[in-house]
């Protein structure tokens, strides 16, 4: 369905929120769970991004079609967007203060964070991380909220239902992140 999608709109990348092996980690299970099903858009360039998930490896960090660069969370920028890669398995002090310092510096319009546990969510099973939504969402309003995304369990769900200020765009109804990425550019400006 990604390529199908990127027939359609071609984006030139992919942001996982997590649980992106899930099982062991392994040459076989990545060439079986990552390196084939996605193969073609690797082959195309499209980049992929990674968050880590509870069903992760830390040894992702280290894969380098991740682009993790060997941490647990990381950021990076594309034209208007700054981009925040969090590890909400553990959300520890030092990751905090990084998330702070880096919202900050930010000067990037548009902020992008990501992560596997959701803040906001109706689900029965796997719902609203609210201890996790108790640090987290007082940096995102102070530093100028940015669009969140976590896709826990294979749970779809944008944060429509969430509080308005956590509804930054309507970008955030779009059904796939690869478009909501290049919508997102689209409106804002072209890749450097």
């Amino acid at each position: 369905r990604m390529a199908a999608a990127r027939a359609r709109s071609r984006y030139d990348m992919v942001l996982t929120a997590g649980d992106n092996i899930y099982g062991v980690w392994n040459r076989r299970t990545v060439v079986d769970r990552f390196e084939t099903p996605y193969g073609p858009l690797l082959d195309d360039g499209v980049s992929f991004f990674a968050s880590l998930g509870n069903h992760d490896a830390l040894e992702e960090r280290r894969y380098p079609l991740f682009n993790m660069g060997g941490e647990r969370y990381y950021s990076f920028t594309r034209s208007t967007v700054q981009f925040f890669a969090l590890d909400s398995n553990y959300m520890d002090p030092a990751q905090l203060t990084w998330l702070r310092h880096a919202l900050e510096a930010s000067t990037a319009p548009w902020k992008i964070a990501f992560f596997h546990h959701p803040l906001y969510s109706s689900a029965q099973r796997h719902g609203a991380e609210e201890d996790l939504r108790a640090v987290l969402e007082p940096l995102f309003v102070e530093y100028g909220d940015p669009l969140t995304t976590a896709v826990p369990c294979t749970i779809r769900q944008t944060s429509l239902g969430a509080p308005a200020r956590m509804s930054a765009s309507p970008l955030s109804a779009k059904p796939s992140m690869p478009i909501l990425v290049k919508d997102l550019i689209s409106a804002s400006g072209n890749w450097a």
